[in-house]
């Protein structure tokens, strides 16, 4: 029986030919690779590198065909139906065969517990009437309730010091390390991961400004440096050679063959 990712794949599979398009022709108007076209329309979609490829290479693929991605995307992301485990319904009047019966108290028990509670009562009330009479007769009674006030109302405001800067030390964001261009050069990618768009200057030339589309692969080489600025934060994922650059929520990078600038 073919699994609901199979059958979006027939889906993708199915409209492509109707469309009379080849995957060729698809993977050069859409710059997704073949293999990863392939991939899809087989149901494979755990074949592609991430989450973010699977998102950004169906939306493409699907807008590119005439299909709605939104709805493609909704189904391929549905939960899949699981045989439900039914346990064993609770009967209250099963019992453990090992769990002894409460017995009702004994009388004899009642008894204690009454003339227990009269002797602990009697008990509290002398302790509470000494207490009384040591405090009336106390000379420091007044410096002693104003030390004991003093140190009551000051733990308060200490406390909420120490939780405003644990609060201000959690959200002080940790600083981003950013690689260094090789002496030689490297090559910087990019995956769009959603429409916007970015301006890059490269190794001091004319600054280019490129339209991006989820999906949308594009590199650059670098000679000595290059400098990146996103209309958003999080739109796109960048590569320097085979090292990916973690950016947070920076909007923004610059590169170069000299640390520290």
């Amino acid at each position: 029986m073919a699994t609901s990712t199979q059958n979006l794949g027939r889906e993708l599979q199915s409209k492509r030919e109707q469309l009379g398009y080849s995957l060729k022709d698809v993977a050069e108007q859409t710059r997704i690779r073949k293999v990863y076209l392939e991939s899809m329309e087989q149901g494979q979609f755990e074949a592609l590198p991430g989450q973010a490829y699977i998102t950004g290479f169906v939306r493409v693929y699907a807008r590119h065909i005439g299909l709605d991605s939104d709805d493609f995307l909704a189904r391929l992301n549905a939960p899949q139906e699981t045989d439900k485990v039914q346990s064993p319904e609770f009967n209250p009047d099963d019992k453990a065969p090992d769990t002894p019966e409460a017995q009702p108290p004994s009388g004899r028990g009642w008894g204690v517990f009454v003339l227990s509670f009269v002797v602990v009562l009697v008990l509290g009330s002398l302790f509470y009437f000494m207490l009384i009479s040591f405090d009336s007769g106390s000379p420091t009674e007044g410096s002693a309730k104003d030390v004991v006030k003093a140190k009551e109302t000051s733990l308060p405001q200490q406390a909420e010091v120490v939780a405003v800067s644990e609060v201000v030390a959690e959200e002080t964001p940790a600083p981003v390390s950013l690689p260094t261009v090789p002496p030689e050069g490297s090559i910087l990618r990019m995956l769009a991961l959603t429409e916007s768009s970015l301006i890059i200057h490269l190794d001091g030339q004319k600054p280019h400004e490129y339209l991006l589309k989820a999906g949308l692969e594009q590199s650059w080489d670098i000679k000595k440096s290059v400098r990146v600025k996103l209309a958003q934060p999080g739109a796109a994922q960048f590569w320097l050679g085979l090292q990916e650059l973690k950016l947070g929520e920076l909007d923004g990078f610059y590169l170069s063959t000299a640390p520290g600038e």
